[in-house]
């Protein structure tokens, strides 16, 4: 076992969790319908996680992700959580976590329509909570055997309460722009590459200014037999204006397994 979690821990370096995600990484193909299908997967991560500008810290822990999806004849219907638990080695366990929830109406048609919802926290980060509801549209540029691009447009509502470092709570809320850009391709019966770049932006009247928010995500898949897969993830998130004095900007790489039903 100790021979184990070794291996994992040599291959995962830094880990954060992210505030955007990549919200459809359990999509079928369009010609599939009544069908469930989802991923499961486990990484240990090893990461320099910390809440401030001017220090780090070593963090280890536990990331788990479970992603189910039931397309229709007509609509898909997805819901994608993410829990994630670490700990200094001497101190307490931390958590974050998200659930995201997510309709995609029309989807065989080259422009189909979304509406989602999710909850978050990130106690590392000293994110309370956020809620965010919203709706956009999905354009599908490509849809080929080996390959898929998508672009979607949207709106959305964000509520959140972060708590800064002298324990005062700070309340947001605020409507914002939300767009994205998302590759996947099929090299082989064995390998795929998934892509995702997020951009955010809305007007804070508590705050007086615009907020900005780029995130990105790479999921590197090789197909180990019919159910498992090995996983390789990188993320990089960037807040033009964080609400309380943490990094802007956070990254992320790490190894693990992931496990495909439906």
């Amino acid at each position: 076992m100790k021979f184990l979690l070794s291996i994992f821990f040599v291959f995962a370096y830094t880990t954060v969790s992210a505030q955007i995600l990549k919200v459809d990484r359990v999509t079928l193909a369009v010609d599939t319908s009544n069908y469930w299908h989802g991923n499961v997967n486990f990484k240990f991560d090893l990461n320099n996680r910390a809440a401030t500008v001017d220090r780090e810290i070593t963090f280890i822990g536990l990331n788990a992700n479970i992603d189910v999806g039931f397309a229709s004849t007509n609509h898909e219907y997805t819901i994608i959580s993410n829990f994630r638990y670490f700990t200094t080695g001497v101190g307490p366990f931390v958590s974050t976590g998200y659930v995201h929830g997510r309709v995609n109406w029309l989807r065989k048609k080259k422009v189909s329509y979304e509406t989602f919802a999710q909850v978050q926290y990130d106690r590392g980060r000293n994110l309370q909570v956020r809620y965010l509801v919203g709706s956009g549209v999905r354009v599908s540029f490509l849809r080929k055997k080996k390959s898929y691009f998508y672009a979607g447009f949207g709106v959305m509502y964000e509520q959140e309460q972060w708590k800064d470092f002298e324990g005062q709570l700070i309340n947001i809320d605020l409507i914002k722009s939300t767009n994205y850009l998302s590759a996947d391709f099929f090299f082989n019966k064995r390998i795929e590459l998934n892509t995702v770049l997020y951009y955010q932006t809305g007007y804070s009247d508590t705050l007086d200014k615009f907020l900005h928010r780029i995130n990105g995500a790479i999921d590197f898949k090789i197909k180990v037999n019919e159910r498992l897969d090995y996983l390789t993830s990188f993320q990089l998130q960037y807040e033009q204006t964080p609400i309380i004095q943490i990094n802007r900007t956070v990254y992320a790489l790490s190894n693990g397994l992931n496990f495909r039903f439906g």
